[in-house]
């Protein structure tokens, strides 16, 4: 018994002798916007695997009387990594950006984010940050695709690194990966569309991946040219690096630019599905769609969340905005509209998620306080499990604004969702998903009409399409013999052995010039050129011979017609003459 008490613990201790060490630089902003990153660390950490995670504090966090660790987990925080004049603009994007109809509204809510990135980097450089994670020996580092200092970092230590798109797929990751470019297409599943609109989108999704290769070329008047992204972060970074004395002493040869360090990541993690994305989409090798990545197995629902499910009549409406957007500063008439559709809907249970603060633009205390009188089957609430009520049965629709986070998590249930865009990837994500028939997509300004609001939340309802479309994709993501995070572990794992990137396993990557010569089809493009010129020339040539050998038959008709003519007048005044002389 003895034996037993000191060895059988033993047995249950993990075996970590063929475990790697994975490193996880998780997002300094808040909780919300990390969580998938700390979810992948704690679940690697459960696999027998070393893993350590860096959270640079950029935003302070507020005081907690419990503060949430990571078992198994080995955490480096940086603390005061901003000054106040950098973070406090941080806090303030979701307050304007997000409700703003002005068209520059993606470089303002990414502006406070690049300066904060600036900032930040040089305080990551001249810390001891790079001495504690190489004495971690990585096999392995995950990093956010929009921090590009933390390739920096990693490269120059000589740690190989994965990228992570937490938006989808986005252009960055597509010209970084090398995948072939998807373009709206002129007609979808046979049915036809605006061609004028469609021709439209085309010419502006081209531009827009024309523009992202040229900021990641390598050549900075151009790359600033074409992106505001490199003039505000990438062209800064690349500065910092190359002025860096410790940096640059160890690379005798010039310091990869940011460009080409986004091209030299071992793999490309995307958040979207393949269900989301257009038929006709190629991912390569090196680029892995993880959609619902941090989709956990649904916990059971404890009052009131349970009571309030089962107590509606048709079913249950789900509505959030978003961890970013803040409810406190939406606009009024945004507001009101919704209150009215809540209100009309008395059949169904509406859970609202709202900012922390609990309070709406344009109502009082009093009023916001008697809404629950007023509209008895609304519950407004700072927060709800999301996971777990799209997972239940009785819930119908989602009204969100196309994180992708949400998207993930109502592909994978099976509801139904109404589109409200608001800022950054959430048109292009929910454009995907109407596509798909699993929803509707409205527009802001649309929004604000509460009759509009509520024909589009009646037809997602009560459109027997949609509902099965939605459910039938749900039903096929999990039935996948494998979960989202079982291909992630698999994908870092073999990355992390292998001495090649996982994309390489096909043959070596091609040079940014090439890539992007293939990706535009130059090589056919040319040739289908040349090929119509050609056709061109010897059609010219053709009509051209054609058109002499007509001239001179007509010439040659024309002759003998004026020849016959003139010898029927000739005859004809022989005649006349002889009748004259009798």
């Amino acid at each position: 018994m003895l034996f037993l008490r000191i060895f059988l613990p033993l047995l249950v201790i993990p075996f970590s002798a063929d475990g790697l060490s994975f490193l996880f630089f998780l997002i300094g902003t808040n909780q919300f916007e990390r969580h998938t990153f700390e979810f992948m660390a704690q679940e690697f950490a459960r696999r027998a695997h070393k893993v350590t995670t860096v959270k640079p504090i950029l935003v302070p966090e507020e005081p907690r009387l419990v503060k949430p660790l990571l078992h198994m987990v080995h955490e480096k925080v940086l603390k005061d990594v901003l000054p106040r004049r950098l973070f406090e603009p941080l806090g303030r994007v979701g307050q304007n950006v997000p409700w703003s109809e002005e068209a520059g509204e993606e470089s303002a809510l990414r502006a406070p984010y690049w300066a904060a990135h600036n900032y930040s980097c040089g305080k990551l450089l001249s810390s001891n940050l790079m001495e504690v994670i190489a004495r971690a020996d990585i096999d392995l580092a995950i990093l956010h695709m929009g921090d590009p200092c933390l390739m920096g970092i990693v490269h120059a230590l000589g740690i190989p690194f994965v990228l992570f798109d937490l938006e989808g797929v986005t252009d960055e990751t597509l010209i970084a990966s090398g995948a072939p470019w998807t373009l709206p297409e002129l007609n979808f599943d046979g049915h036809a569309v605006d061609f004028v609109g469609a021709l439209s989108a085309r010419l502006t999704r081209s531009f827009s991946l024309i523009s992202e290769s040229f900021a990641q070329s390598g050549i900075p008047w151009l790359a600033s040219l074409f992106s505001a992204r490199f003039r505000s972060l990438d062209g800064h970074i690349d500065e910092l690096f190359a002025s860096d004395y410790e940096i640059q002493r160890k690379f005798r040869k010039k310091f990869p630019d940011v460009g080409k360090l986004r091209r030299m990541a071992r793999l490309y993690l995307a958040n979207t599905d393949t269900f989301l994305e257009s038929p006709f989409s190629a991912f390569p090798n090196n680029l892995l769609p993880i959609g619902g990545v941090h989709i956990d197995s649904v916990r059971p629902l404890f009052a009131p969340w349970n009571l309030s499910m089962e107590s509606s009549k048709r079913g249950v409406i789900l509505c959030s905005f978003g961890t970013q957007a803040d409810t406190g500063t939406m606009p009024k008439e945004f507001v009101h509209s919704l209150l009215d559709v809540f209100s009309r809907l008395a059949d169904y249970r509406i859970f609202w998620r709202i900012s922390p603060k609990l309070s709406l633009p344009g109502l009082s205390t009093a009023q916001f306080e008697g809404l629950s009188e007023q509209i008895p089957h609304l519950n407004i609430t700072s927060f709800f499990p999301q996971n777990e009520l799209l997972a239940h049965q009785r819930t119908r629709l989602l009204i969100t604004n196309g994180g992708a986070h949400s998207l993930m998590e109502s592909i994978h249930w099976g509801v139904p969702l109404l589109g409200i865009p608001l800022y950054g990837s959430n048109s292009r994500n929910l454009e995907k998903a109407k596509q798909r028939g699993i929803g509707i997509v409205l527009g802001k300004r649309e929004a604000t009409n509460a009759k509009t609001l509520l024909n589009a939340i009646r037809t997602v309802l009560n459109c027997p399409k949609i509902g099965r479309k939605a459910q039938e994709i749900g039903w096929a993501v999990r039935r996948r013999p494998s979960s989202a995070f079982d291909r992630v572990h698999y994908a870092l794992e073999t990355t992390a052995r292998q001495r090649r990137p996982l994309g390489e396993m096909r043959g070596p990557q091609p040079p940014m010039a090439r890539a992007l010569f293939q990706c535009l089809h130059v090589d056919v493009s040319l040739a289908l050129l040349l090929f119509v010129m050609a056709a061109a020339v010897l059609i010219a040539r053709i009509g051209l011979k054609l058109a002499a050998f007509c001239y001179q038959l007509t010439l040659c008709v024309m002759f003998s017609l004026g020849k016959a003519l003139r010898a029927i007048s000739m005859r004809g005044g022989k005649g006349g003459g002889h009748k004259k002389d009798e």
